[in-house]
């Protein structure tokens, strides 16, 4: 796959990252709903909740905003499948269908992966509904740790490996986390105020807060005003990591390290909750 993210706001060195593919922003125009996904927020559940899933067309929008796709890692359906575009001009002429910014429909709210820059959404769709999902940053990052050391989520320790950062479930091994988490930027914990704040002055918005989504799921419910929406949300896609840090775990120090590296999110993060 190409080595950078399709999100520009985001950046992830992980080999094989769906990010390569998702370009985190998702349109509804049948309901008027556009969602940014923030990973380790709840964004799963979130999608969960909007039947969004990735499809494997959405590879063709990837190919003409990357262009750089590395064959080796596509399976033969996703290959043959891109073998259809001769050249540029066969999808900038719509021989396939296929619009440049946004991918294929997909799910009973026909949300569809939008490919470009979001000031273009922002000015041509003011009065949709522009929805986000946040976290507490510190608790965010613990969220990552834990997945990335868990042994029972092998693909994800595998990814951290083969980019030379494998870590170990601990709390002695956090530091190392930290450290290397600037070495190795990685979408699952990049800052997400820079992506948020874009959406942050719109009048028709709705940021949901991670911590307090099953407390707030009416609320969540009422606001996108989806029929057939969920009556509770999901949690099939709730973190199965096994790690058990959690923030009291950490000392003054490491907290101090972590707040200084998200300050720009802590200042969003308390200003939306």
């Amino acid at each position: 796959m190409s080595d950078k993210p399709i999100n520009k706001y985001i950046r992830c060195s992980l080999n094989g990252c769906g990010c390569r593919i998702n370009p985190l922003i998702w349109i509804s125009k049948k309901h008027k709903i556009i969602y940014l996904e923030i990973a380790k927020c709840g964004s799963s559940s979130i999608k969960k909740a909007l039947d969004i899933s990735i499809v494997k067309e959405d590879y063709i929008n990837a190919y003409y905003h990357r262009g750089d796709l590395n064959i080796a890692n596509l399976s033969k359906e996703v290959i043959e499948l891109l073998s259809k575009i001769k050249s540029i001009e066969d999808i900038t002429e719509d021989k396939l269908n296929y619009e440049l910014s946004l991918g294929i429909e997909r799910g009973i709210y026909c949300f569809q992966p939008y490919f470009n820059e979001i000031d273009i959404l922002l000015e041509k769709l003011p009065d949709f509904l522009y929805v986000s999902n946040i976290r507490d940053p510190v608790v965010r990052f613990i969220s990552c740790f834990n997945m990335f050391s868990d042994d029972n989520q092998p693909f994800r320790k595998k990814q951290r490996e083969s980019v030379g950062q494998l870590v170990n479930a601990g709390i002695d091994n956090l530091d190392f986390f930290i450290e290397s988490s600037l070495k190795e930027p990685n979408h699952h914990f990049w800052a997400y105020s820079t992506f948020i704040n874009k959406i942050k002055d719109v009048n028709n918005k709705l940021f949901i807060n991670c911590a307090e989504m099953n407390q707030k799921w009416d609320f969540i419910k009422s606001t996108l005003n989806l029929p057939n929406f969920p009556s509770s949300a999901p949690n099939i896609y709730v973190n199965r990591s096994k790690s058990s840090i959690n923030i009291t775990d950490l000392s003054e120090i490491q907290i101090a390290k972590i707040e200084s590296i998200y300050k720009d999110d802590l200042i969003t993060f308390k200003s939306l909750i």
